[in-house]
C-alpha cells in the first residue's frame, strides 16, 4: 500500500467514525432531552400548582411558566448530553464511566430528589419575612435593622390608626 492509499484509508475511516459519533451524539441528545423534560415536568407542575393555589400566579401564567421550565431543562439536557457524548467518544473515557456508573446513578438521583423537594418546599413556604429578604446596599446585618425599623414604623402607623378611629 502506498502512502497516498494509506492516507486515503485513514481519512475514510476517520470520516466514517465521525459520522457514527455524530449519529450517536444526536441519539443521546434526543433521549436526554426527553428524560430531562420528563424529570422536570412533575416538579415544575407541582411547584406552579402551589404558586397558583396561593394566589401568586394565574392559571395561564402557571401553565406558561411550567412549559417554559420544562423546555429549558430539556434544552440544557440535550446540549450537555451532546457535548458529553462527543467528549466520551473522542477521549475513550467510556470504560471509566461504565466502571463508576453504579456510584454516579444513586448520587444523581439523590441530588435530583433533593433539588425537587427543595423547590416544592420553597413554593409551599409563605412569603418571606422582611428580615430574610436580601438587601444589597449595606453590610451583612443591616437588613435585620432595616426590617426592624420598617416593622416598627408599620406598628406605629397601625397604633395611630387604631386610636384615631373610635370603636363602635
Amino acid at each position: 500500500m502506498s502512502g497516498r492509499e494509506e492516507f486515503m484509508a485513514v481519512g475514510a475511516n476517520a470520516f466514517d467514525a465521525s459520522a457514527i459519533v455524530f449519529r450517536e451524539c444526536l441519539e443521546a441528545e434526543a433521549m436526554t432531552a426527553l428524560y430531562a423534560g420528563l424529570l422536570e415536568a412533575p416538579v415544575s407542575i407541582a411547584e406552579n400548582i402551589v404558586h397558583c393555589r396561593k394566589g401568586r400566579k394565574t392559571d395561564e401564567d402557571a401553565i406558561k411558566d411550567a412549559a417554559v421550565a420544562i423546555a429549558k431543562r430539556a434544552t440544557v439536557g440535550a446540549t450537555v448530553s451532546f457535548a458529553i457524548t462527543g467528549a466520551i467518544s473522542l477521549t475513550a473515557a467510556g470504560p471509566f464511566l461504565v466502571t463508576i456508573a453504579p456510584v454516579l446513578l444513586p448520587i444523581g438521583m439523590a441530588l435530583y430528589g433533593y433539588a425537587a423537594l427543595k423547590r416544592i418546599l420553597s413554593a409551599l413556604d409563605d412569603d418571606l419575612p422582611l428580615n430574610h429578604v436580601n438587601m444589597y446596599f449595606c453590610s451583612l446585618h443591616c437588613h435585620t435593622i432595616f426590617a426592624y425599623e420598617t416593622g416598627k414604623l408599620a406598628l406605629m402607623r397601625w397604633e395611630a390608626s387604631r386610636i384615631e378611629t373610635p370603636a363602635a
